[in-house]
């Protein structure tokens, strides 16, 4: 365990990336500020009815205050498309999903966009099993994880760990068809069933009858803990690279390929791996729209008998996305989403509190979205951001705020960085919590937004999109950057 007197390395220097135009705002507002200046000064030269003028005025005010004016760390642009696509749907009933033999689905398929997705199972170069989910275009496989936890490790051992895992996300991003990796940490409730089941795998009953009696004690009579961790990391691959598209038989060979190499660089970084087979990514889905299902499947998985259910019956029978929940069968979940970084330097134990199973929370899902840039793509980004820094201190009139001039520094510091090898990833951060559906809401709400805070980070609900959140969240091949409707050039 780290003494109290060892230093602990600090971590920071993220940026949220924004092009910065004329008196603060952004490029695309000023491009626009300028087509809307030309065209108004066009139209003053003939001599036009007044009311003209006042409506010229009118749609050129409608077109750039949205892209001025933010709320919320959104444009709102951005809010009037969102809250528009929400009505829209709303209004053909694409917020409720109903499934099973009464309905036009005849299976009870995942909702939203995985629907359409496919699970395959093939073999690694070294003969292991993997399973591949196919979303669209994009094709990811899941690798479970076996955290070390932090009992009995020093601080050094853990700033290694969290070095290397920068490494791995370095690494295997350097790969042009790399889209996602997906770090989840999930808290489910402990049945006990494992441990007896171990007990009935690995107890031989000609064994010394007082080992037998203390194996048994342990397995069926000691109480264990309430609630357990499971990890998983999937990795996201975008099989539309160059001039034409892999197919899954292709795309299944070229993972097959690289998958050793993989696991070898998530064992580096502390983390006991193998991938996960057709049955477990299932199990997942279902045990996590269904949670009553929970024992069920577990004793399938421990007894290696079949599940009753394959992909394209692992979605909820009935499920309605709310404003601020969404409701899934036998569960009610909630969803925040990460607004901010933090704002000052953390360390290595940040995110202990949030990702600590608890008895309180039983059903809690952490996951982390990094999205990695190529080492071509880094250089010119973090060119461009520190570009960016210095155009927003040198465009501003009267005294420059101090937070430009840290975002100068900070930018300046990660142009270094990836100088010398370091890469350059976008990430995001869903944590969801499900309860039953007379579980109380408001409890759930309060505990959520606390460990949020512990965490340095800024959490917000994913409001009006907590469909999408919770199944992005699963860590199942949903990146939902890859389907966003809004454009980025909206952006604050």
């Amino acid at each position: 365990m780290a003494t109290s007197g060892e230093p602990r390395l600090l971590y920071y220097g993220w940026t949220q990336p924004r092009s910065s135009g004329m008196f603060g705002s952004t490029s695309t507002a000023t491009y626009v500020a300028l087509g809307v200046a030309i065209v108004n000064l066009t139209l003053f030269m003939p001599s036009l009815p007044g009311w003209v003028r006042l409506l010229q005025f009118l749609i050129s005010g409608a077109i750039l205050v949205p892209l001025v004016v933010s709320s919320g760390g959104k444009s709102w642009w951005e809010i009037i498309l969102a809250t528009k696509d929400r009505g829209k749907q709303k209004s053909a009933g694409e917020n409720e999903y109903r499934s099973g033999s009464g309905t036009k689905i005849p299976s009870t398929l995942l909702p939203g966009i995985m629907a359409g997705s496919k699970v395959t199972e093939h073999r690694t170069s070294n003969n292991k099993t993997f399973a591949l989910i196919r979303v669209g275009r994009f094709y990811t496989v899941v690798i479970r994880v076996f955290p070390q936890g932090s009992e009995w490790v020093d601080q050094g051992r853990f700033d290694s760990w969290v070095a290397s895992f920068g490494q791995l996300t370095t690494t295997i991003g350097q790969a042009p068809d790399v889209e996602a990796i997906t770090a989840v940490l999930a808290s489910v409730p402990e049945s006990a069933q494992r441990l007896a089941s171990q007990y009935e795998r690995q107890v031989d009953p000609k064994a010394n009858a007082i080992a037998r009696e203390i194996l048994w004690q342990a397995a069926f009579e000691v109480r264990c803990a309430e609630v357990r961790n499971e990890g998983w990391i999937s990795i996201t691959f975008d099989s539309d690279q160059g001039m034409r598209r892999r197919d899954t038989q292709e795309q299944s060979q070229e993972i097959a390929r690289r998958l050793p190499r993989i696991l070898d660089v998530i064992e580096y970084a502390g983390l006991p791996c193998r991938p996960m087979s057709k049955r477990e990514v299932t199990a997942i889905a279902r045990r996590s729209y269904s949670p009553a299902d929970e024992l069920d499947i577990e004793t399938a998985l421990l007894t290696d008998e079949p599940l009753g259910f394959d992909w394209s019956d692992a979605g909820p029978m009935a499920a309605s996305d709310k404003r601020g929940y969404y409701l899934h069968d036998s569960g009610k979940s909630i969803s925040h989403v990460m607004d901010k970084a933090p704002a000052s330097a953390i360390d290595s134990r940040v995110l202990v509190d949030l990702g600590q199973a608890r008895a309180e929370l039983p059903r809690k899902r952490m996951t982390i979205v990094y999205r990695p840039h190529t080492p071509a793509e880094s250089t010119k980004i973090v060119d461009q951001d520190y570009i960016d820094a210095q155009k927003a201190v040198t465009s501003r009139v009267g005294r420059t705020p101090e937070a430009a001039k840290l975002k100068v520094a900070a930018t300046k510091k990660a142009r270094e960085e990836q100088a010398l090898g370091a890469g350059v990833t976008r990430f995001s951060t869903i944590v969801t919590v499900t309860i039953p559906t007379d579980g109380d809401l408001a409890k759930a709400e309060t505990l959520l937004g606390d460990l949020g805070i512990a965490s340095r980070m800024t959490m917000k609900p994913a409001t009006n999109q907590q469909a999408a959140a919770f199944a992005g969240s699963l860590g199942l091949g949903l990146n939902l950057p890859s389907h966003v409707s809004v454009s980025e050039r909206l952006a604050a």
